[in-house]
């Protein structure tokens, strides 16, 4: 499928935030919880929370990264 770099950018970036804030929810609710009755629902919620604030902060940091990383390294074609 093709799309434009935009666009790739926009899906690359969600679905960073998205495994980002399964991972990380898990990961922290485990830590702080372990596993306790309704673990999944809980889990569920606080994924819902993290993935509702990952996302925009990935739509914005994702190109500002790589505009800063792309002046200090020159990448090889």
């Amino acid at each position: 499928m093709k799309v434009s770099k935009q666009v790739f950018g926009l899906i690359m970036s969600v679905t960073i935030g998205f495994i980002m804030s399964l991972l990380i929810s898990l990961a922290l609710l485990l830590v702080n919880l372990g596993f306790v009755d309704d673990f999944f629902f809980i889990w569920m919620q606080s994924f819902a929370t993290s993935f509702l604030i990952s996302v925009p902060i990935a739509l914005v940091m994702f190109p500002l990264t790589q505009s800063l990383l792309l002046r200090i390294f020159q990448v090889q074609e």
